[in-house]
């Protein structure tokens, strides 16, 4: 503490050298505040270090109250003071340790020892009381996210050891940035990364652990500083109608002649998402009780993919939905009670499963590449087959929005950004812009 008196001295001396050399009407003295963000941005000083000594100094007041003897430091560099004990000759015995604060702990903790003991709030301890009370208003795949960014991004930095009080602006602002820059991170990265600190510091706020969110005085225009994420090139998100024909002969060439028993369904999976633009999720989650009578289809569940259960809610606020069903879907589900029928199968709860519980949905993705290596076409995933679908209606001319609660999409900014891509190959799109420039 005496060490950084003397540093805030040094500073004060310099400033006033400045001020004799410049003229008062050049600058004014800096305020406590000026001073202690001059310190702390150029290493003069730790805050979070002034802080834990200032929670001392209020503590060794609190103790002089029953205690008496001096509390010193050895050459050892280890804390010392006598306490009372009535069996030692002259009433009293040394006690050290190794620093100043765990003897103050316990000297408080022998003076009342039913105390209880009061962990010091950290990033690192309200972690996991913030990350309990969020379990309950989100998925289980939404907390394995977090959970995987903590490891990443927090487990291993000092940060989350600090008192929470301790953090002014500057820290927190300085930390973002090492973030930012450290990890190259885009927008959307960085949205996802911070959003443990930011909402740990507004749980300790809620709790009135804090009287004031520091962090909502971060600053929040931080766009020129994320690395910028081109969208993908078409040919990969999407596709092809010639690409669909070839998988449409092979999938149900292939559910015709193939024998087994276990997901023999699978195969019309595939194409069941690729014809109503479904989450993989959602698909494998169907039951024949989700189609209505009038022709639709009511999407309202999903299967979670780190547990295999299935929850009674799809993914998003507008997740739950019902659509049009359209009549190759319908072909499916006609073939599949038919497929039902021949074989005597019982379980008819989920669409695509001949058991009693849904397939697991890398099935889908495991089926399509294999396809995708037969027909020697590019293999992309069946979320891409979500893409295509959707893509499609957009290029139909079917309105943004109708396509946006297909989707399940909360808005339409999620749509267009991230599914709608250029389905036609490269010589088609050339014709295309040629009748358009030709002004004719």
């Amino acid at each position: 503490m005496e060490q950084d008196r003397n540093r805030i001295d040094e500073y004060c001396r310099h400033e006033e050298a400045l001020l004799a050399s410049f003229g008062k009407e050049m600058a004014k003295p800096a305020n406590a505040e000026e001073i202690l963000q001059y310190l702390t941005e150029n290493g003069l000083i730790d805050l979070g270090d002034v802080q834990a000594q200032i929670a001392d100094m209020n503590l060794e007041k609190q103790i002089k109250e029953f205690h008496s003897h001096d509390i010193w430091q050895g050459k050892d560099g280890r804390w010392r003071t006598y306490i009372f004990d009535e069996n030692a000759p002259k009433k009293r015995k040394l006690v050290a340790k190794k620093t100043k604060h765990k003897l103050l702990e316990f000297l408080m903790k022998r003076q009342y020892p039913d105390a209880p003991v009061i962990e010091q709030a950290t990033i690192r301890t309200l972690y996991p009381l913030w990350l309990e009370h969020k379990s309950l208003m989100i998925a289980d795949t939404y907390i394995t996210r977090i959970k995987t960014d903590w490891k990443k991004y927090y487990e291993n930095d000092p940060i989350v050891d600090r008192p929470i009080e301790s953090f002014n602006k500057i820290e927190l602002e300085s930390w973002i940035l090492h973030l930012i820059k450290d990890h190259e991170m885009t927008k959307n990265c960085f949205y996802n990364a911070s959003m443990i600190i930011r909402q740990v510091f507004q749980y300790a706020y809620d709790s009135e652990i804090l009287k004031e969110n520091t962090f909502d005085r971060v600053k929040k225009d931080l766009g020129r500083l994320f690395r910028k994420v081109r969208k993908p090139m078409d040919e990969t998100q999407t596709y092809t109608n010639e690409e669909i024909a070839a998988l449409e002969d092979m999938i149900w060439n292939d559910f015709r002649q193939d024998g087994r028993k276990i997901h023999r369904l699978a195969p019309l999976a595939v194409l069941f998402q690729l014809y109503t633009g479904m989450r993989v999720s959602e698909v494998c989650a169907l039951k024949y009780s989700d189609i209505l009578e009038n022709g639709k289809l009511h999407i309202q569940r999903m299967l979670v993919k780190d547990t295999g259960e299935v929850r009674e809610r799809t993914k998003g606020f507008e997740g739950e939905r019902t659509v049009y069903l359209p009549e190759k879907a319908r072909e499916i589900i006609r073939a599949t009670l038919d497929f039902r029928k021949e074989n005597n199968i019982l379980s008819d709860e989920f669409i695509f499963s001949v058991t009693d519980k849904p397939f697991p949905e890398r099935t889908i993705n495991e089926y399509l590449e294999r396809y995708c290596k037969r027909l020697d076409i590019p293999y992309r995933s069946s979320h891409k087959l979500r893409k295509t679908a959707l893509s499609s209606m957009v290029n139909a001319g079917i309105s943004l929005n109708a396509v946006r609660a297909f989707a399940g999409h909360v808005d339409e900014s999620t749509t267009l950004k991230y599914y709608v891509f250029d389905r036609e190959k490269e010589s088609t799109r050339n014709e295309q812009f040629e009748r358009a420039l030709s002004f004719r």
